[in-house]
């Protein structure tokens, strides 16, 4: 198994069963899990398009055929219903004369007034209904999680540009645009079930579907839903980001369980409102270490201190996890830990100069070994030396005993 297929797998596995707490995994409100993706994301809408993909992904061919095949037939052979519009004109008329009508008004003295009336096709039948508002609902959905970089030209996601097309086609280019669209109640589901061209069935399995996807507020159903799909709209270097995080808690956790057993307790806090950190390990006499990702915690440097200053520049220097020592004493010690998803050369000596800049950032709360630590995808052909305060780390060594052991000396 290569690098890449080693942390992919992993992270498949670990995620987010590892980051969220026992009883979330089973149940999880809306809120908690929209607090859980925003924070391991940076997006607030990260769960709208978990919920798109989860629904979407294992979809693909039935989408397809409901676009491509199902839909088009239908816009060729619509039903429709005829309406005969009664309008009364005066001085003159246009269309088809109401013989009858008309002749009653001249009989009444009325000469100048005349009768007219018109067929008009109409095809807001509730079937019909149903599938417009099915269509532009799939299609606001394709788009948004286009808009979201999420249907790439490989992988699953480029399957589904040829249906977004297809489908603003049938829904803005054809007959179907007269449909109204209107909320859907049994009303329509039911003519849909008893409607006998296949559009109609295909269109009322995707309404159930983006019902159960989309909109379900069932703590069971979110959390299952967030298990099964919540890798799914994380770009890959956020990904391996997690993966680095997860396995950096699991060491952590095993040597404190090996080295002082059953005093220590993990808490999982990344759903838990008003927590920063998304893991907590609480010892009994009041030590803990506290492990935030992607987050600005420690207190500013001299560089953001001066970019403030110079610059007008508000933004702080983050780097992907921090892990912070707080013992009893109240003394508190970090380290900083910045990740790569690369094998260039190049760019992981880049990122080695980030922790390096970290490393001086920080330097007064990095007090133990290692301060600073990059950790990448590719090949790092040096292993850890203590006399380095900023060491890098492959993933396929991480997390290096002796590396744990430093950042946990003194506990």
């Amino acid at each position: 198994m290569n690098a890449e297929a080693g942390w992919e797998r992993f992270i498949e596995e670990h995620f987010p069963g590892y980051l969220l707490p026992d009883s979330a995994a089973q149940a999880l409100s809306e809120d908690a899990a929209a607090r859980f993706l925003e924070r391991i994301s940076g997006r607030p809408d990260q769960l709208t398009l978990l919920r798109g993909v989860s629904t979407l992904a294992p979809r693909v061919p039935e989408l397809r055929a409901f676009a491509l095949r199902d839909l088009p037939d239908l816009v060729r052979r619509l039903p429709s219903r005829t309406e005969t519009k009664r309008r009364e004109w005066e001085g003159g008329f246009q269309g088809r004369l109401d013989v009858r009508g008309t002749l009653a008004y001249h009989l009444a003295g009325q000469s100048t007034r005349f009768v007219t009336r018109a067929r008009h096709r109409r095809f807001d039948l509730p079937e019909n209904v149903l599938v417009r508002c099915i269509s532009a609902r799939l299609l606001e959905l394709l788009a948004r999680l286009r808009h979201a970089g999420l249907l790439g030209t490989s992988g699953w996601g480029a399957e589904l540009q040829e249906c977004e097309g297809a489908i603003r086609h049938a829904t803005l280019a054809t007959v179907l645009r007269e449909v109204p669209e209107e909320p859907l109640t049994s009303f329509h589901e039911q003519a849909a079930r008893e409607g006998r061209i296949p559009c109609y069935a295909r269109a009322l399995e995707w309404h159930r579907a983006l019902v159960d996807g989309l909109d379900s507020r069932d703590e069971r159903t979110i959390a299952r839903v967030v298990a099964e799909g919540a890798l799914g709209p994380l770009a890959p270097p956020t990904r391996f980001e997690l993966a680095v995080l997860v396995r950096l808690l699991q060491a952590l956790w095993d040597h404190l369980q090996r080295s002082q057993p059953a005093r220590w307790r993990l808490r999982r806090t990344l759903v838990a409102a008003h927590r920063r950190q998304v893991a907590s390990l609480q010892r009994d006499d009041g030590a803990q270490v506290d492990v935030y990702y992607n987050q600005a915690h420690l207190e500013p440097g001299p560089s953001d201190r001066g970019a403030h200053h110079y610059l007008a520049q508000r933004g702080r220097m983050r780097p992907d996890i921090t892990v912070v020592i707080r013992l009893p004493s109240g003394e508190t010690r970090a380290v900083v830990i910045e990740v790569k998803l690369s094998s260039d050369p190049a760019y992981l000596l880049e990122g080695y100069h980030e922790a390096q800049l970290y490393r001086a950032e920080y330097a007064p709360a990095l007090t133990g070994w290692p301060k600073a630590i990059l950790v990448a995808s590719g090949a790092v052909p040096g292993a850890p030396r203590r006399e380095d305060d900023v060491v890098a780390v492959s993933w396929d060594r991480w997390v290096p005993p002796e590396v744990t052991a430093g950042i946990l000396a003194g506990l």
